[in-house]
């Protein structure tokens, strides 16, 4: 995995040219994100996500510190949802110094997606996982200019369609989920 650090050039994190898959020629472009048009913030619940677009890696202070730390941001779009579908937003990940390490946003995000933790030794290509699926639990958040934004509190590997009605029906699935039923308790069940 190769990244190129860059340190922030104002505006914040969130000015950053994005790394994602051109639709006409399906080669990767780097582009700078309209914010306005091209980002929404869904309602909160459970969706099918597909991983859309990152960063290189740049310099930020940290979440709870003013020392430096290496970020990037994950761009992610809502599928198969009737009200939601092909919203995008996106969020700042810490890169982290131990992949391993399922705390971590990135570590849970490339291990939804890929279908099983990740462990030492294990390849990460972040442009080869551009484009892939996973379910994720997104919430609302408020940030301090008073702008509501979506962030993924609940990464999950993709399963079969669960019964609700914001889905878009997609052929023998639509019909017959062969998910299991939550248990009365959970209403979003991570295994």
């Amino acid at each position: 995995m190769e990244f190129t650090a860059t340190a922030t050039t104002g505006g914040g994190g969130f000015n950053q040219r994005l790394h994602r898959i051109d639709p006409e020629s399906g080669e990767i472009v780097h582009e700078l994100p309209d914010f306005e048009t091209e980002y929404g913030c869904p309602d909160e619940k459970r969706y099918v996500l597909r991983f859309v677009g990152y960063s290189d890696v740049f310099e930020d202070t940290g979440y709870e510190t003013s020392e430096l730390v290496d970020k990037m941001i994950v761009e992610f779009e809502v599928v198969n949802s009737k009200k939601w579908q092909g919203v995008r937003f996106s969020e700042i990940a810490a890169i982290p110094k131990d992949w391993t390490d399922n705390r971590g946003t990135l570590n849970r995000l490339f291990s939804a997606i890929s279908g099983k933790a990740i462990e030492h030794g294990d390849r990460i290509s972040v442009s080869e996982l551009l484009g892939k699926q996973f379910e994720g639990e997104v919430i609302q958040k408020t940030s301090a200019k008073g702008r509501e934004y979506a962030k993924v509190k609940t990464y999950l590997a993709l399963n079969a369609a669960a019964d609700d009605d914001d889905l878009i029906p997609v052929g023998a699935m639509a019909a017959k989920p062969t998910a299991p039923a939550p248990a009365a308790d959970d209403d979003f069940p991570t295994e």
